[in-house]
Order: structure tokens, then C-alpha cells, then sequence
């Protein structure tokens, strides 16, 4: 078996970081202990990627686990608190459909449909939010996803993980997912992949072909205009449609690409007005996460390009001359040979000549 479809047959892990207000029932689960402590495998032979953690725990009866809401779990006696709506919409469709004790707010899909669509303005979305939040958190409700069409999760309630490092906790949930590809057509295509929060991202194709995705500008309503059931709800709706665009992204991937050259990012100056944190998380946990596992599961290429000087490098073939100053803000303009364009398209171009031919 190859290296890769050994990390295919792998089921996925989803890590959500655990909120500080729970680290005391924490505490408490490891001492009854209701958490046991694990050995882990060194670094690079460990399989539980994500979390380099001091500690990590199973549950001592995973029936013990039940999710409440997208942001309650109880461990047996004690309750946790944490963003469990952070997941690929496959994994938490799983995770929500296998919990019977699941409770929402009703007529979420519809909220969220209603926030993304033009003309709403932000005193509409505010009622709805309201109204949904007036009813109370009801069994039976779906989460705020919309289904895959092309991935479909399985949660693994048996391998619940909980990692502490020196200053926080997570929770780890595995998921086996399955890919179902839509279109017969043999695909061929190489795809480089610039990524950012505005736009998303460029998908350059080794043919030269451009492909731009752009967040969907939402009616958001005024912080202080809501209550704090409201601004909680409000957070869930911009995450998901954060990560509605971002997999909108995946879609067009696994109907295009056969291999995916994407930078390799790091956190610095991805970070927006807290009002957009939410969205802008979703987009991270895409860029940073689901990307690789789930092109991995699709069987399509996944390959990181180091993203130094890909915006500032001319993408011409007998140029490749390299500036700073050939980048102005979004616009590029080669100082040697004077070719112009768009700095994020010139550097998903770079990133898939590069991952194809290497770095000039």
C-alpha cells in the first residue's frame, strides 16, 4: 500500500480547541477519571496529527458523550464547552445526526440562505436571528450546513481524544469520510492555488486558465442590537458561511484538478474586525486543514509551495524577474519587462509553475 492510500484508509481527525471556562470539569474527569491518560508515538510516527500535546486522554466509556448543542458536550456528570460547529459540513452532519440528545434553534438553513442572499439588510437577519432564538433550541432540528454532494462523513464516537498542552485543552473527533466524484470525465488538470480571505482564493491551471472566489458579502446586523443568545447565533452564522464559501472552493477542485499546489501560509495578517472573526476562522481551518484531508480522501494530489516571492516574482517565462517593488497592493507591473496583472493571480501561477517545475 502506498504512502498515501495509507493516509486514505486513516480516518480523519477534527481538532476543536476546548473552552477555558470547562478546564475545571476537565481536571475533574482526569482525576474520577473518566479520562485516561494515553502514550503517543514520537513525533512523526504519531498518526494523531494536528495536536503536539503533553497529555492526551480517551474516555474511559464513550457512550459517556453527548453532544447538547453546537456548543455543549457532557462527559458523563459535566458539561464542556466548545465550538463544535468548527468541522467540514460532512463531519458535523455526522457528528449532529448521530447525537440523540442534539438540540437547535429551528429553521437554521434557512437563516443562513436568508443572510447570504442580496438585498437582505442587517434589521432583517436581526429578526430572524431574534425569532429563532426566541423559540429555544428544539430536538430534531438540522445544524448550519449545507450537504455534500460529494462527501459524506461517519462519525467515529468510539475515538474521542482530548490533548492538553501546556496552556490548553482540545478535543479530537475522528470521522471516516467517503468520496463520490459527480462527473466520469477524466480529469488532468494541475492547479495552483493562492490563498487569502479576499479574494478566497485564485485557482491557476497549468494551461493558464484563472479561476477567482470571492466571499459572499452577508446583511450583518449591529453587536450591540442583539441579545447574547442572538450574538452567539450570529457568530455560528458567520461561520458558516465562511466555511460554505470555502468549500465552494473544494467543489470546484475535485471537478477540475487531478494534483493541487497550494502556498504554504501562515497566520500572520489573515485576521479581520471581530465582528468577521467567525467567517474568518472558517476560512483558516479550511486553508489551514481540510483542504489536504479532503483532497486526500477525493485521491487528488496535495502538494505545499513555499510562497516567498510568489506575488512579487514575474510570472513570464523569459523574465521571472523578482521585486518588491513589482507589487503595488492587488496590482502587479514587472519593473524589467513590464508585464501587468492581478498580484493574486500572478501568484497562483507561480505556485503552480513552481510545484510542477520548481522554484526558478
Amino acid at each position: 500500500m502506498s504512502q498515501s492510500q495509507s493516509r486514505r484508509a486513516e480516518p480523519e481527525r477534527q481538532t476543536v480547541q476546548i473552552a477555558r471556562l470547562s478546564y475545571t470539569a476537565l481536571y475533574e474527569l482526569i482525576r474520577q477519571p473518566l479520562l485516561l491518560r494515553i502514550d503517543r508515538l514520537p513525533q512523526g510516527q504519531d498518526p494523531l496529527t494536528g495536536v503536539r500535546s503533553l497529555h492526551s486522554y480517551r474516555l474511559a466509556d464513550p457512550t459517556e458523550f453527548q453532544l447538547l448543542d453546537d456548543t455543549t458536550a457532557r462527559i458523563g456528570p459535566v458539561e464542556i464547552q466548545a465550538a463544535f460547529t468548527h468541522l467540514p459540513s460532512p463531519a458535523y452532519r455526522a457528528l449532529t445526526q448521530a447525537s440523540d440528545a442534539f438540540r437547535q434553534y429551528v429553521g437554521l438553513p434557512e437563516l443562513l440562505a436568508a443572510a447570504r442572499t442580496p438585498g437582505q439588510t442587517p434589521a432583517q437577519v436581526r429578526r430572524l436571528i431574534e425569532a429563532a432564538v426566541q423559540q429555544g433550541r428544539q430536538p430534531g432540528q438540522p445544524g448550519l450546513y449545507v450537504p455534500s454532494q460529494q462527501f459524506q462523513s461517519e462519525w467515529l464516537a468510539d475515538e474521542i481524544l482530548v490533548h492538553q498542552t501546556e496552556t490548553e485543552f482540545f478535543i479530537s473527533l475522528a470521522f471516516r469520510t467517503r468520496f463520490q466524484r459527480l462527473s466520469r470525465a477524466r480529469v488532468t488538470n494541475r492547479v495552483g492555488l493562492d490563498l487569502g480571505l479576499d479574494p478566497l482564493s485564485v485557482a491557476a491551471h497549468e494551461n493558464g486558465a484563472l479561476h477567482t472566489f470571492r466571499p459572499t458579502a452577508l446583511a450583518i446586523p449591529a453587536l450591540n442590537s442583539l441579545t447574547p443568545e442572538g450574538r452567539q447565533l450570529l457568530n455560528q452564522l458567520l461561520y458558516a458561511s465562511g466555511r460554505q464559501d470555502a468549500e465552494r472552493i473544494l467543489a470546484y477542485l475535485t471537478h477540475h484538478a487531478h494534483h493541487v499546489y497550494a502556498e504554504h501560509l501562515t497566520h500572520r495578517g489573515m485576521s479581520l474586525r471581530f465582528v468577521q472573526r467567525a467567517r474568518v476562522q472558517a476560512v483558516h481551518d479550511f486553508h489551514f486543514s481540510w483542504i489536504s484531508q479532503s483532497l486526500n480522501v477525493a485521491g487528488i494530489g496535495f502538494t505545499r509551495v513555499d510562497p516567498a516571492g510568489t506575488s512579487t516574482t514575474c510570472p513570464q517565462p523569459d523574465c521571472r524577474h523578482r521585486h518588491a517593488d513589482n507589487r503595488r497592493g492587488r496590482a502587479f507591473l514587472c519593473r524589467a519587462c513590464g508585464y501587468q496583472g492581478d498580484a493574486d493571480a500572478v501568484a497562483a501561477h507561480n505556485i503552480v509553475n513552481w510545484g510542477i517545475h520548481g522554484r526558478p
